[in-house]
């Protein structure tokens, strides 16, 4: 075993990363940083098979926050946009698996859709606003049935823009 401290850095001399490797196995806290100096990750090592992990959007703003269990997300993550907004908050299971309540905001900060997930499909009530606040869909959805809302969704009015901005949330 060959503990080193690596520190790496971006062609304007700015730091890019810092942390201990044994060879090619990333050992404690690791640190990372955008080209403007701002810090872009940071992972805090809590065992040997967890870590908290922060991202930063470029211009320092928060961009998610969580917890890793084997290289995976695990337990409750929450991201925000590069304005500071909260965009998505729910917990993971199993690697990487969604699981029980999730809830989606729209950047200007409402509330944009939120719903039960079991893995990747829905299993519970899921209900969308638009951007204003207005409530437009609410149905219980199961198993795959969660592939289905697109097509609810356009029956009743919805936007092809704000159908494709709902599935970026939920799948991104």
């Amino acid at each position: 075993m060959s503990i080193k401290l690596i520190t790496k850095y971006h062609p304007n001399g700015q730091k890019h990363y810092e942390g201990y490797y044994d060879e090619t196995d990333p050992i404690g806290d690791q640190v990372s940083w955008h080209d403007n100096g701002n810090k872009e990750y940071e992972s805090i090592e809590l065992n040997e098979l967890s870590e908290i992990c922060t991202y930063w959007h470029k211009n320092g703003n928060i961009k998610a926050k969580g917890l890793r269990t084997e290289y995976f997300e695990s337990g409750l993550w929450t991201y925000w946009y590069d304005n500071g907004n909260k965009r998505a908050e729910g917990i993971f299971g199993d690697k990487d698996e969604r699981a029980g309540k999730w809830r989606f905001w729209h950047d200007n900060g409402n509330i944009a859709c939120s719903g039960v997930h079991k893995g990747w499909t829905g299993d519970g009530e899921w209900i969308f606003w638009n951007e204003a606040g207005i409530k437009i869909h609410d149905k219980t959805y199961r198993d795959s049935e969660l592939l289905n809302v697109w097509k609810d969704l356009r029956l009743e009015g919805c936007s092809d823009d704000l159908v494709e901005l709902f599935k970026d949330l939920i799948f991104n």
